[in-house]
């Protein structure tokens, strides 16, 4: 009898830490992470990870005003943010691509501090702009090129602001 409750233990602790770790590894294939993790890029791909990134920065910075306050330069930011969706949402019924599903609740990053928050921006702008550069590398119709570079400059612009709200702690 206790050796069945024991690996009836055992069998459900090993099942949580599968799923603990599929979790953590779903986390690597959304927005720019998952871009970066990308071997074989196409349009429908790149288009899916720009749209990914752009509702998680969104999502982010909603739960930072949520719970800090509406204060610089997230404030301004996040209205960014939704002008990029709305900038790439055409673009994606042009060349007929399905518009995902915006699920970067799942993947936020539940920060502290406005500190700390100021950091993630960096850190979420800086993989942003790495995304947009890699993209920027292949072949791409013209005018999603023209959309990713204006997406990259815009990054480049809140990063700039990041830094310097970050710079005042």
């Amino acid at each position: 009898y206790i050796m069945k409750i024991l690996i009836k233990i055992l069998s459900n602790s090993l099942l949580i830490l599968l799923l603990l770790n599929t979790t953590v590894l779903a986390g690597t294939n959304f927005g720019a992470k998952g871009a970066a993790n990308e071997s074989t890029l196409n349009l429908s791909k790149m288009l899916n990870y720009a749209i990914q990134d752009e509702y998680l920065a969104q999502a982010e910075y909603a739960y930072i005003i949520e719970k800090f306050g509406n204060s610089r330069p997230f404030s301004n930011i996040i209205k960014a943010e939704k002008k990029h969706i709305e900038m790439l949402v055409p673009i994606f019924e042009k060349y007929k691509i399905f518009v995902p599903e915006n699920i970067a609740a799942n993947y936020l990053i539940k920060t502290s501090s406005i500190k700390e928050s100021l950091s993630a921006g960096v850190q979420a702008e800086i993989e942003n702009i790495d995304m947009y550069k890699h993209f920027l590398k292949q072949d791409l119709p013209d005018d999603v090129k023209v959309l990713f570079e204006r997406l990259m400059k815009a990054s480049q612009n809140h990063l700039r602001a990041f830094k310097k709200a970050l710079s005042r702690y």
